[in-house]
C-alpha cells in the first residue's frame, strides 16, 4: 500500500498519525499528476483535521486544478473544491469560500457522501452566522444535522445541535437555544465528547 492510500485510510480515525506518513514522503513536490493532487487533498485535509492554520491556496490548488477538470471521480472533486473553501475560509475570503462550498454541494449533491456533505451545509452555515444572516445558517446547519443522521455520526450531530443552539443565541431566542444546547450535551456526555462540551 502506498503512503497516500496508508494516509488516506486512516485520516478520519487517527488525522495525526495520517500527518506523520505524509510528512515522511520524501521530496513530495516531484509529484505529478494525480499523485500531485492526491498528495496536496490529504496534506490539505490533515492540516484541517489537525487543526493546523492555512497561511495561503498554494498546495490545495494542485487538487482543485486537477480534479476540478476530471467528472469520473466526483468524490475527489468535490473533496477538493470542499477544503478549497475552508482554506478560503481560514483566510477570511467568505466569498470565496461560499462559491467553493457551493460548487462542491452542487457536485455531490446526490451521492451519499453524507459526512462531506454536512461538513459542507456546516460550513455555509458557519459563514452565513458570521455575516448575521441567521435564517440562512439555521436552514444549513438543520441540514447538516440531517445529513449527519443519515449516517449516523453522532459527534457530527452533537456539533450540529451545538451549531444550531449558536444561532438561536444570536437571534436571542434563549429558550431555544438552551434546548439545543443540551441536546448536544447530551449525546456529548453519553459518547464522551469532551470536544462538545468546551465548545458550547
Amino acid at each position: 500500500m502506498s503512503s497516500l492510500s496508508q494516509a488516506e485510510k486512516i485520516m478520519e480515525s487517527r488525522p495525526d498519525s495520517a500527518m506523520a506518513i505524509l510528512q515522511h514522503i520524501p521530496t513530495p513536490e516531484t509529484l505529478h499528476g494525480k499523485a500531485q493532487a492526491d498528495y496536496s487533498l490529504l496534506m490539505t485535509q490533515a492540516m484541517d483535521k489537525n487543526y493546523i492554520n492555512f497561511t495561503s491556496d498554494s498546495l490545495i490548488k494542485f487538487a482543485v486544478g486537477y480534479y476540478g477538470g476530471h467528472t469520473e471521480d466526483l468524490v475527489a472533486k468535490g473533496k477538493s473544491f470542499y477544503y478549497y473553501g475552508r482554506v478560503m475560509e481560514s483566510l477570511d475570503k467568505v466569498e470565496d469560500a461560499m462559491t467553493f462550498y457551493l460548487k462542491a454541494k452542487d457536485v455531490l449533491e446526490n451521492s451519499q457522501e453524507y459526512k462531506l456533505l454536512g461538513l459542507m451545509s456546516e460550513g455555509l452555515g458557519n459563514l452565513n452566522r458570521k455575516q448575521k444572516l441567521f435564517d440562512a445558517a439555521l436552514i444549513n446547519f438543520r441540514t447538516s444535522l440531517q445529513f449527519y443522521s443519515k449516517m449516523p455520526d453522532s459527534l457530527g450531530i452533537s456539533f450540529a445541535y451545538r451549531n444550531i443552539g449558536r444561532v438561536f443565541l444570536y437571534k436571542e431566542q434563549l429558550d431555544s437555544a438552551y434546548y439545543y444546547f443540551d441536546k448536544a450535551l447530551h449525546i456529548a456526555d453519553i459518547k464522551k465528547y469532551p470536544s462538545v462540551s468546551s465548545m458550547l
